[in-house]
C-alpha cells in the first residue's frame, strides 16, 4: 500500500515542508521503520492550482485513524508508546 501527502503550492514559498520531510527521509533510508520514497514533486495538472506531492510505503494506520478507533482518547500507556516511537 502507499500512502501520498498533499500541500498546497503557493506562488512565493519559502521553506515546503514535504521537500524537507523528503530530505530527511532519504536520510534514514535502510533504518527500521522508514518508509521508501516512491515520488517527490509538484503536480500542476488542475489549472491555476499547484500541490506539492510525495508518495511512499504505509506502515500502518495514520494516528488519525488510531485516535478516532480509540474514540478520541488516548490513554497514558498508548500515548507513551506513541511517543516512544517517535524518539
Amino acid at each position: 500500500m502507499y500512502a501520498a501527502k498533499i500541500e498546497k503550492a503557493t506562488k512565493y514559498q519559502k521553506h515546503v515542508m514535504l521537500f524537507w520531510e523528503s530530505k530527511l527521509i532519504h536520510k534514514l533510508r535502510g533504518k527500521t521503520m522508514v518508509p521508501a520514497l516512491y515520488y517527490i514533486g509538484t503536480d500542476n495538472s488542475v489549472p491555476n492550482k499547484s500541490f506539492h506531492v510525495m508518495v511512499m510505503d504505509m506502515l500502518g494506520p495514520s494516528l488519525e485513524d488510531l485516535f478516532s478507533s480509540c474514540k478520541r482518547n488516548f490513554d497514558l500507556k498508548t500515548v507513551c508508546m506513541i511517543a516512544t516511537q517517535m524518539i
